[in-house]
């Protein structure tokens, strides 16, 4: 449980930080990426899946 919770957390600021700005100079792809690892991150705390979650900070790291 503990270790989830360190897995979590940072993703969970991973994910805020890449959210999509009111700039248009965000790339299409990398927004695409965004929001597929905010899915990812989603399901991941629901399911209590790490796999899920391990993916969702891949797809954050290629989104930056």
């Amino acid at each position: 449980m503990l270790k989830e919770i360190f897995l979590i957390l940072p993703l969970a600021f991973l994910v805020s930080a890449c959210q999509e700005g009111m700039s248009n100079a965000i790339h299409g792809d990398s927004v695409e990426l965004q929001r597929q690892a905010n899915e990812e991150v989603a399901f991941g705390i629901a399911e209590g899946n790490s796999n899920r979650l391990a993916r969702a900070r891949e797809l954050i790291e290629q989104s930056l």
